[in-house]
């Protein structure tokens, strides 16, 4: 769990030092194949801590959290409509 707790604080870090719009998805039922439910690693203790740590350290407008597992078609789904609204929105202000 303190292992999460520091990766999240690392990932929203990554985040606030980025030079273009950012966002970040946090994919409520699991982060990989492994840790869904069921799986030798699911452990929604440990998810959590690395949820609230990313919570706790970004900017609060640039998380969402999509309740999927982020090998759901809606999760894909939802990163692509994510990513062609930044890249729109990065357009927009470069022109």
């Amino acid at each position: 769990v303190q292992h999460n707790r520091r990766l999240g604080r690392h990932i929203a870090e990554k985040a606030a030092g980025a030079t273009g719009p950012t966002r970040i998805l946090l994919p409520a039922k699991g982060v990989s194949a492994i840790d869904c439910a069921g799986q030798p690693f699911d452990d929604p203790s440990a998810r959590q801590a690395l949820f609230e740590s990313v919570q706790d350290h970004a900017v609060p407008e640039h998380v969402e959290m999509v309740e999927q597992h982020i090998n759901d078609e809606a999760f894909a789904t939802r990163a692509v409509e994510l990513l062609l609204e930044l890249m729109a929105s990065s357009a927009h202000r470069t022109t």
